[in-house]
């Protein structure tokens, strides 16, 4: 599975979406990709900001057990957002 920037290689799947263990092929780092579906439902603009808010709270943490968000992207169908995989 390839997203943007990264190649996933191990998966686990939950109710509206995928975690990816993955490489950034750009930068050549392991990451932790989670994607969800954001399908033309009445909850589509609930699910895109309630995934930019756990993103953004995440990004704000400082902390060794805290993996630091490479990067968040939101599109008509999905969202996703990257961090270190330890």
């Amino acid at each position: 599975m390839r997203a943007a920037r990264t190649e996933a290689f191990t998966s686990l799947a939950w109710r509206n979406g995928r975690d990816y263990r993955a490489i950034d092929t750009t930068l050549q780092r392991k990451v932790a990709l989670k994607i969800i579906r954001i399908g033309v439902t009445s909850r589509s603009a609930e699910a895109r900001e309630r995934f930019l808010r756990e993103a953004r709270a995440a990004a704000a943490l400082r902390h060794d057990t805290s993996p630091p968000v490479f990067q968040f992207g939101i599109s008509e169908k999905q969202a996703k957002s990257s961090m270190r995989w330890n």
